[in-house]
């Protein structure tokens, strides 16, 4: 089976992480080639492997698929890669693979035309649901379900040499409206007045636009916090294991203010190292985080006082669910049980489309 995936931005996010990932079960299996039309400095993640690919001519990835007769060509949230599966004289079978639930997703309204995609792929029933009932594509295409995978050998409870003085409440996501990072930084004001020795650690941000790091920046000064949080634009996905094994350490915790989510992938790195979280209600976190972990690790995101009264109790009090929460992550999200689902997906794709 040969497999080009194409995806607009080579960033160190959650889409170019989770094809990291997957790729680790891929290997030896399957001839996976990947795409990108813009490097950001993701493709560092890759580790030198060889089918990785910048392009952003269409004519020229069309040439590219013509070259190679791939299996399938699968379109990650990039609008660009269907001019040139149009152009390609090799006939793939194309799957359009969903993970935004920005308003980039809206944009597949306009493929409803056409629907140059044999089948959808998404991480979650959230997600499958949007794009049935919301985008309409119900009874045109169908959507599988394949969550992301998460490499435990990377991930995974380790002791730390670096010690820190203060409890750390940790943060992860682009300066984007998406992820409400201005909320995240009044939340630390508040936070800030009322408890003592606390560290906000906020990681992300490098693609940002200077105009927005000027806001971001100005907003720390305003709540006067420059000596209180550190801001890591970057740092490389091999490294986030550590991040989460020292804010555990520190007696602190992860947390999200995100308006939405597909999946909601650092809540599942984070509790694979063993580290407590707080995620906000919504979107597909109420899938990943069920059962016992629904009550204790979501809280209300239009609630600001129920989300400083959460991350006060977590800060207080042992977190007795960290053990369940890694055994959940173990039994549902590992890259051999992941990778399965998805060639076995494929191969269902392949075998409906046959019929």
């Amino acid at each position: 089976m040969k497999i080009l995936y194409i995806y607009k931005y080579a960033i160190l996010g959650g889409v170019t992480t989770q094809l990291v990932n997957r790729l680790k079960y891929l290997k030896g299996k399957v001839d996976a080639h990947f795409l990108f039309i813009q490097d950001h400095g993701g493709t560092k993640a890759f580790n030198g492997y060889e089918k990785v690919l910048i392009e952003n001519n269409t004519t020229k990835i069309a040439q590219y698929i013509d070259e190679n007769k791939f299996d399938f060509v699968i379109s990650i949230d990039t609008m660009e890669s269907y001019e040139a599966i149009k152009k390609a004289k090799h006939k793939s079978i194309v799957i359009s693979e969903v993970h935004t639930t920005t308003r980039n997703l809206y944009n597949l309204k306009l493929l409803k035309k056409d629907l140059p995609m044999n089948a959808f792929i998404t991480p979650s029933s959230y997600l499958k649901d949007k794009i049935y009932n919301e985008l309409g594509f119900k009874g045109l295409r169908e959507c599988y379900v394949v969550e992301n995978c998460l490499d435990l050998d990377k991930f995974a409870l380790e002791k730390v040499s670096y010690k820190h003085d203060k409890r750390i409440i940790g943060w992860i996501g682009k300066l984007d409206e998406h992820k409400n990072w201005r909320k995240f930084i009044r939340i630390c004001s508040i936070l800030n007045d009322k408890l003592k020795n606390l560290e906000f650690w906020i990681i992300g941000g490098y693609t940002a636009p200077q105009y927005v790091i000027n806001e971001f920046l100005d907003l720390i000064n305003k709540y006067n916090l420059f000596d209180k949080v550190k801001w890591f634009s970057y740092i490389p996905y091999n490294k986030m294991p550590r991040i989460f094994n020292i804010i555990r350490e520190s007696g602190g915790l992860y947390t999200s203010t995100s308006r939405d989510e597909s999946f909601g992938m650092t809540a599942v790195e984070a509790m694979a190292c063993k580290c407590p979280i707080l995620m906000p209600n919504v979107g597909a976190l109420k899938e990943v985080l069920d059962g016992k972990l629904k009550d204790h690790y979501l809280y209300d995101e239009s609630d600001d006082q129920q989300y400083i009264n959460k991350i006060n109790d977590l800060l207080k009090n042992n977190d007795t669910l960290l053990d369940y929460g890694y055994k959940r992550v173990n039994e549902r999200y590992r890259v051999d049980i992941i990778g399965e689902k998805y060639i076995k997906t494929l191969k269902k794709i392949e075998n409906e489309l046959v019929k």
